[in-house]
């Protein structure tokens, strides 16, 4: 994939939204070598990561119960966010 395909494609499954004009222009921009690998640690560390993982497994967990969903969804952002490993998170 050529870099904006890359960032599109990587922003969409990271944060489920496409990246800002001015995102995709700064990183269109940089010619470190390394670009992608920083994006890719960047999204990872974002909120936006944290909150598209937390509302895509609560989704899963309680497709039967969605009365439940946003009280996890909240719970999962914040393990996500503290970068909590999934077998800790399973296990409280």
């Amino acid at each position: 994939a050529d870099d904006a395909e890359f960032l599109r494609r990587a922003s969409l499954d990271l944060t489920g939204r496409i990246p800002t004009a001015a995102r995709a222009g700064a990183f269109l921009a940089d010619t470190r070598p390394d670009r992608r690998a920083r994006l890719i640690d960047e999204l990872l560390t974002s909120p936006e990561h944290a909150q598209h993982s937390a509302r895509t497994w609560a989704r899963l967990i309680t497709a039967e119960e969605p009365a439940q969903r946003p009280a996890l969804e909240k719970w999962l952002a914040t393990r996500f966010a503290a970068n909590a490993s999934w077998g800790e998170t399973v296990s409280h």
